[in-house]
């Protein structure tokens, strides 16, 4: 399913063809079992083999799934967990064109520069996607090294810099068919 969908997008944009920009980008993910032990590796500062609800506070990625990862619900998110996560992802979309929109207490955020960032354990040399906000709030996000029909599926920390208020925040997000769809709401 995964490999005819995204058929379909790069054909309708005409990427097939044009040096693989998608298949560069997607060809450095993380194979699920690799990504499953760089999370707990990074954020598993106790060294128990899994990362608890104490040390999500410092994995705001994870943090924003972890309601579809934790399975058996007791608050600590296991390899076996993780790497089922990732997983699933063969049955989801392989890039999602979605629209992105910023608030700060509870009202849309205007001028704020948004970076999406890759979790490191997602893969090796992912890159970034960028934007700056409209009045609304909204903003379209631009890959920093290539154009891609949306964004690869997976955890990404969403750094949000808005100078005249002096806003300079990261939050996570998890970017999935079943977790933002084609909608990404970034709250502060």
């Amino acid at each position: 399913m995964r490999s005819f969908s995204l058929l379909i997008v790069m054909l309708s944009i005409g990427v097939i063809g044009c040096g693989g920009g998608v298949d560069k980008q997607l060809s450095r993910e993380a194979a699920p079992v690799d990504a499953a032990a760089g999370a707990v590796q990074t954020y598993d500062k106790d060294g128990d083999g899994q990362i608890s609800a104490e040390e999500l506070k410092d994995a705001p990625a994870l943090a924003a799934g972890a309601m579809r990862i934790d399975s058996n619900q007791d608050g600590m998110l296991s390899k076996d967990e993780l790497q089922a996560r990732f997983e699933a992802y063969e049955n989801h979309s392989d890039l999602i064109a979605v629209a992105v929109n910023v608030a700060a207490k509870r009202r849309p955020l205007p001028g704020a520069t948004v970076t999406l960032t890759p979790e490191p354990y997602m893969g090796e040399g992912l890159q970034s996607y960028t934007g700056v906000t409209t009045e609304g709030g909204s903003c379209q996000l631009q890959g920093t090294e290539m154009a891609l029909p949306g964004l690869p599926i997976g955890f990404y920390q969403a750094h949000i810099v808005q100078q005249e208020l002096g806003i300079d925040k990261i939050v996570g997000c998890e970017i999935a068919d079943d977790a933002s769809g084609g909608r990404l709401q970034l709250s502060l």
